[in-house]
C-alpha cells in the first residue's frame, strides 16, 4: 500500500478588511488527503498545517486550524502565505503550497454636503464638511493618526 497523497490547492482568501483585522476561512479549505477533504488536528487521519514563509512585518499569522489572522492596521494589499500541510501519521507525507491573503481597504463613505452661504464681505466659517462621513462605519476624526 503506497502512501497517501496530499494535494495542497493554493487559496485566494476574500478580503479582510485591513483597518479592523480579522481572520480568513481555512487555508486548507480545498486541500485533500488520498482524494478526502482534509482535517486539521492532532488525530490519526489528520494533517497539521505549519507556516513556512509569511511578509515580513505584516503581522499576520498562520493559525494551528489553518485559518490566517490578520491584525488591525494591516495595510491593504496581498499577502503571500507559504505553508506545509503534514499527514499525522506519517510526518514526512507532506505538501507545500502558496497561498494569497487579500487584506483589503477600509469603506469611507463621503456625503456631499450643503452648507448655509457665507457672507462674502465679512466672509465666516462653514460647518465641517465631514460631520456625516464615515470610515469603516464609524464618524471621522479629521486629523487624527491612524488607529
Amino acid at each position: 500500500m503506497g502512501t497517501p497523497q496530499i494535494i495542497a490547492i493554493t487559496e485566494t482568501t476574500t478580503p479582510i478588511n485591513g483597518l479592523s483585522g480579522g481572520t480568513t476561512a481555512p487555508l486548507t479549505a480545498n486541500d485533500t488527503l488520498n482524494g478526502a477533504l482534509v482535517t486539521v488536528g492532532t488525530a490519526p487521519g489528520n494533517v497539521q498545517i505549519t507556516a513556512s514563509t509569511v511578509p515580513i512585518g505584516s503581522g499576520l499569522i498562520v493559525n494551528p486550524n489553518g485559518t490566517v489572522s490578520i491584525p488591525a492596521n494591516t495595510p491593504a494589499g496581498t499577502y503571500t502565505v507559504n505553508y506545509t500541510i503534514c499527514e499525522v501519521n506519517n510526518p514526512k507525507n507532506c505538501s507545500n503550497v502558496n497561498s494569497d491573503v487579500v487584506v483589503g481597504t477600509p469603506q469611507i463613505i463621503a456625503i456631499t454636503e450643503t452648507t448655509t452661504p457665507i457672507n462674502g464681505l465679512s466672509g465666516g466659517t462653514t460647518a465641517p464638511l465631514t460631520a456625516n462621513d464615515t470610515l469603516n462605519g464609524a464618524l471621522v476624526t479629521v486629523g487624527t493618526a491612524p488607529r
